[in-house]
């Protein structure tokens, strides 16, 4: 691109507002950013690889990022409801590189360079489910998923050759007898605890410092033994959270006009509430256009 960073941040920006208009109508919940590179392929988890990773999640998010942070402005998804009400969800931003791969964040590998993942799952499950409002049900149906996913972390990256110390990365811990009871006792995960689950990086950090190092399985890594679940079913113990990750909180047509503003008249949202294949196609040329503008 023509411009480097800011021919880049722009691009991402476009793409970012259609995901936000495709979203507003529960056609998609998640945005993935993939950065592919055969010589982001080749370098070793260092500061270096660090650096870009930080710089690609900076255009994205655009605020400043440290290491081992929480976003401190929290990235936004919106939903139309049947009335044309509109509901606000807050997004967990993830960071996953090549580099992962065989060694102990195996999980947070992908392919050909670097992703960012941003999900949002009160977003996802209202879109799935078509109800209404969130129930009891639906919320211990997200926090099913969600203890599966830390479940099924890989426990041997090396494929037999080596044992990893710090292998799942993520993992569930043991239900005590003080914790809440949201799951069945004939659910698979009813042995383990629905309040939190352990792991050896921060699942809610923008850019975990521990992943850019050469070994495969360092020494000594942080234990976080209080990473939690408890936002996704019980509105008492998390209130915040709750509310901005699960069952949306109320938003006003200024906020989307802000987080929508670069797209073209065709898609207002305030006056076009159905994307159909043929306006689709329409926000896929516009994207188009815009690129091949970049690179002149």
């Amino acid at each position: 691109m023509r411009r480097g960073d800011p021919d880049l941040m722009d691009t991402l920006q476009d793409h970012r507002q259609v995901w936000k208009r495709l979203a507003l109508e529960g056609l998609t919940s998640s945005f993935v950013i993939l950065l592919t590179s055969s010589h982001l392929v080749t370098k070793e988890p260092n500061g270096t690889l660090k650096e870009i990773c930080r710089r690609l999640m900076e255009l994205y998010m655009q605020i400043t990022v440290a290491d081992d942070t929480f976003h401190a402005e929290r990235e936004y998804v919106f939903l139309r409801r049947p009335d044309n009400s509109v509901l606000r969800f807050s997004t967990l931003p993830n960071i996953f590189c090549a580099q992962g791969d065989g060694r102990w964040w195996h999980d947070h590998r992908t392919p050909g360079g670097i992703m960012i993942t941003s999900n949002a799952l009160g977003h996802f499950m209202y879109s799935r489910t078509k109800k209404a409002a969130l129930d009891q049900s639906i919320c211990t149906s997200a926090l099913e998923q969600a203890m599966r996913t830390i479940a099924n972390a890989c426990k041997d990256p090396s494929g037999g050759k080596t044992k990893y110390l710090h292998c799942p990365a993520t993992y569930l811990v043991p239900r005590q007898p003080g914790d809440p009871a949201p799951l069945r006792n004939t659910s698979e995960f009813s042995g383990s605890s629905p309040d939190h689950y352990a792991g050896y990086f921060h699942t809610d950090h923008l850019i975990p410092s521990v992943f850019f190092q050469k070994d495969r399985d360092p020494k000594m890594l942080k234990k976080y033994d209080d990473l939690s679940f408890r936002y996704i079913f019980d509105a008492s113990a998390d209130p915040e959270g709750h509310a901005e990750l699960m069952v949306g909180t109320p938003a006003k047509w200024y906020d989307l006009r802000n987080n929508m503003d670069r797209l073209p008249d065709f898609v207002d949202p305030e006056r076009t509430a159905e994307l159909d294949h043929q306006t689709r196609g329409r926000l896929t040329r516009w994207l188009e256009e815009r690129i091949q503008q970049r690179f002149g």
